[in-house]
Parts: C-alpha cells; sequence; structure tokens
C-alpha cells in the first residue's frame, strides 16, 4: 500500500517558513515506522489555480492507493476540492481527512469531500492501523478513533485512548515531506523582512511539540475540549528529538506549538538546562500564560537559546477572564513582562477583543492594564468562532453558527458578534505601541548583519 498525505493551499499562507504541518509529519512518521510506503506534499503555498493539476498529477505520478488530507478550517473547501477530484480521477483509491476541521465537523466534512473516513484527534497511531485494516480486506471498525462513511451514514468507531507516553512516538518524519513554493530563507540569522501574523520573529523553523492537552478551559480554543490531562515528552525525548530535527539543516529554528509550553516549572527548566548544556545552537519560541513564568526561568530559557514568548493574554478585565473561562490573573501580566525584559528575552502580547462579557470598559480596563508594557510585538485579535471550541457549540445551541456556516464560500472561521467594529479595533491598535528598538548600524561588521538587525526590528 502506498499512501500520500497532502495539506492543501492556505488563503493566507503566512510570511514565515514553519516548515511542513506538525500533524502531517507525525502520521508519515507512524505509516514509515510500520513499514508503509508514504510520501507527504505541502501544498501550504502551492497557486490554487495549478492545484487540480497537482492532484492529477500525483495520482498519474505516485499512484497511492490512500490520499490523506490534513486540513483547518481556511483550507477546507480546497481539501473537499482535492477529495473529489481524486474520486473523479480515480474512484479506486481511499480518502481519508484529518486535522483540525475534519475532527470537528466530520459528518460535514464527509458529505463535502466524499472521503472514505476521518481521522480524529490526536490519531497518528490510527493511520498505519486503518491503512492495514484496507490492505488486508478487514473492516475498519475495529480500528478506534475513526469516523467511517458507510451506507447507512457516518459510523463512529471506539474512542481512541490517549497516549500517556509521548517518549515511544516517533520523531515527526520531515523528511518525507516535498513542500511547494517554500519561501527562500533570507541570510542567515534573519528575521521576518515583514511583520507576521504569527507570534514568532522566527524566519524559518520547524514546529515541535512537546506536550499535548491544557488543563484550562478556555471557551475560544478548541483544545481545551480534547483533553484537561497535559502529558508531555520526557525532557531528554525532547531535546534528542531537537537534535535530530535540526542535525541535517543547520542554523534550523524551532517554534514549539505546545498551548503553554511552561505547563510544568521544574520541567521546562530541565528542557532549557538540556538544551543548553547540549549546546545545538537552536533558537526558540514559545506560548504560555503570564502566571506560568518567573525572572530564573525564562533566564534559563533565554540562555538556552530561546528568543520570544508570547504571552496569550486576551484581556486585562477580570470581567472577560471569567467569562471565557481563561481566569487568568491581570495582576500577573506585569511581572511576567517585566520578566521577560529582564531576561533578554521577546515578550508578545497577544490581545482578544469581543469575547463573551466585553463591553467597551472592559476594554478600557484592558488598555489601561497593558498600555504600559512595552512588548516587542502587539498582536490584536477579535474574537473567533472554532469548530469544536465551547463557543461555537454555544453559537450553534443558539441557531447563529453550523453546517450551513462550514459549507458556505467564507474561508475563515466567523467572528463572535459583539459591538466592536473593525474601526473599534485600529484604534485599540493605535493606543498600544510596542517597544521601541535601536540599532546602531555602524557598531555591525558588515551589511550583511545590518541587514538581519532591521529585519529582526521590522516587526515592531
Amino acid at each position: 500500500m502506498k499512501i500520500a498525505l497532502v495539506r492543501p493551499p492556505d488563503p493566507e499562507p503566512p510570511p514565515n517558513d514553519f516548515g511542513p504541518p506538525w500533524d502531517l509529519a507525525m502520521a508519515a512518521a507512524c505509516l514509515d515506522a510500520a513499514g508503509l510506503a508514504v510520501r507527504g506534499h505541502d501544498w501550504q503555498r502551492a497557486p490554487l489555480e495549478t492545484l487540480e493539476a497537482r492532484v492529477d498529477r500525483l495520482l498519474d505520478e505516485a499512484a497511492p492507493d490512500v490520499v490523506g488530507i490534513f486540513t483547518e478550517y481556511a483550507q477546507r473547501h480546497h481539501a473537499f476540492a482535492i477529495a473529489r477530484r481524486v474520486r473523479e480521477r480515480a474512484p479506486e483509491v481511499r480518502v481519508v481527512l484529518a486535522g483540525e476541521l475534519p475532527a470537528a465537523a466530520p459528518e460535514v466534512s464527509l458529505r463535502e469531500s466524499g472521503a472514505d473516513a476521518v481521522v480524529l484527534d490526536e490519531g497518528e497511531e490510527a493511520w498505519p492501523e486503518l491503512v492495514g485494516a484496507w490492505a488486508e480486506g478487514r473492516d475498519p471498525a475495529s480500528v478506534s478513533g475513526l469516523i467511517l462513511a458507510t451506507a447507512e451514514g457516518p459510523r463512529r468507531t471506539a474512542p481512541r485512548p490517549l497516549r500517556e507516553d509521548l517518549d515511544a512516538l516517533p520523531d515527526p518524519a520531515y523528511h518525507l515531506i516535498d513542500e511547494a513554493g517554500t519561501p527562500d530563507a533570507g541570510p542567515e540569522g534573519a528575521a521576518p523582512e515583514i511583520a507576521s501574523v504569527h507570534c514568532s520573529s522566527l524566519r524559518r523553523a520547524l514546529v515541535v511539540r512537546g506536550s499535548r492537552g491544557c488543563f484550562y478551559r478556555c471557551r475560544f480554543c478548541v483544545e481545551s475540549t480534547r483533553s484537561s490531562k497535559v502529558r508531555g515528552l520526557s525532557p531528554e525525548r525532547l531535546v534528542d528529538q531537537i537534535a535530530a530535527l535540526t542535525a541535517d539543516a543547520p542554523g534550523t529554528d524551532v517554534v514549539f506549538g505546545d498551548s503553554l509550553f511552561t505547563f510544568d516549572r521544574e520541567r521546562a527548566l530541565a528542557v532549557s538546562r538540556a538544551l543548553a548544556e547540549r549546546a545545538l545552537g537552536v533558537r526558540w519560541s514559545v506560548m504560555t500564560r503570564t502566571d506560568h513564568v518567573d525572572v530564573e526561568l525564562l533566564r534559563a530559557m533565554a540562555e538556552a537559546g530561546c528568543v520570544e514568548v508570547a504571552f496569550g493574554v486576551e484581556s486585562g478585565s477580570w470581567t472577560v477572564q471569567r467569562a471565557i473561562d481563561k481566569r487568568l490573573a491581570p495582576d500577573t501580566i506585569g511581572p511576567a513582562f517585566a520578566a521577560a525584559r529582564e531576561a533578554g528575552v521577546r515578550a508578545v502580547l497577544m490581545l482578544m477583543v469581543g469575547n463573551p462579557g466585553e463591553t467597551p470598559a472592559t476594554v478600557r480596563e484592558t488598555i489601561a492594564r497593558v498600555r504600559g508594557l512595552e512588548p516587542d510585538r502587539v498582536l490584536i485579535k477579535t474574537a473567533k468562532l472554532e469548530p469544536g471550541s465551547r463557543l461555537w457549540a454555544d453559537e450553534e445551541a443558539a441557531g447563529r453558527v453550523g453546517e450551513a456556516t462550514l459549507a458556505g464560500p467564507v474561508p475563515y472561521p466567523p467572528h463572535l458578534e459583539s459591538a466592536f467594529s473593525a474601526a473599534d479595533i485600529a484604534g485599540f491598535k493605535e493606543r498600544l505601541h510596542p517597544r521601541t528598538s535601536w540599532i546602531d548600524l555602524g557598531a555591525l561588521p558588515d551589511p550583511l548583519a545590518a541587514r538581519a538587525a532591521i529585519a529582526w526590528a521590522a516587526p515592531r
């Protein structure tokens, strides 16, 4: 059996390149470990007008028995189009969907795509089991963690138990994935030359996930509905993985995809110390909360190569914090940013306007709370409805979103209805300024270093 895994084009690919998708690389790793022939194809940056031709070429040249398509919300229609094209050109080929959108809305995904199955949530180990069942002519209903298309309608198999021992999983197989339209990395050491909509200042990096799950219950977050038990790779296994992934590509950075990198302070310290001892020369960035850091921890992270910490603050109002179940104490925000500055780590302030409980008064409270922080970057987003989140479930129950939304033409998740307009958001951004950076160009050794320094500061 030959398997082709695909990520569809992204309507707005970010200016930063974080390498092939992590979930696709993990599925490829498990298939490869089972002795199956697998190849991944990252088409996120591929032109839309070439999509049909790419599918045809894949079917003609690779002749896969199974095509797996990984998609998020914005890519869903391209994913469905790929599935339908495979069905049209090679009806004998099995089609499987995976990713955040199919896992959250499997019935709609199966109907719109004509796929044979959906792999749910943490399903990398389900891939070889599903392919093996088909190869042997067995009913895949015995494989846990799937939604199967049947003549009677979608059929859900038994839930797949969450893996406790993440160390036993293989490293993500980035080497098995081809990338289309990857941007030039630019000069060594250069940061993005345009401001990224993502929180990382790194230009080229691989995504590494050292943990899964989250014990916080933020209403806007999909991950909070999956598992409240946080499981992590051991510090030794995580550092070994980073060393292996970056060994063949000197200068490769790492973006941690963990929702809460510092969920366990002692573990974060152990990871940082192990990275420093190995002297891998890898720069890295993380996301976390302001109530899960301190100066000692941030200094250890900086010494190990951490260059940026993105703080998901969302709101400086305790009213909003309670309403969205994030429950981040506002008085932890200032000390966390001060600690990052003292440790020499870039700090990103991430805010979300328009959540439940938001009013002009709570917005003013947030601005007053964060105005003097001088973060290295400010990202302000409006609250969106992601399928699979509790906010989506609330709005679906009220009849404001549903299958018609998912089948509709708008590529991005809808915003939660609020009293704030785009002009309001722009006004908020104008009142929150990132920290000013000064660059002594005369002290830099050559034009390349000057270009890298200016690029590093550009997002400010």
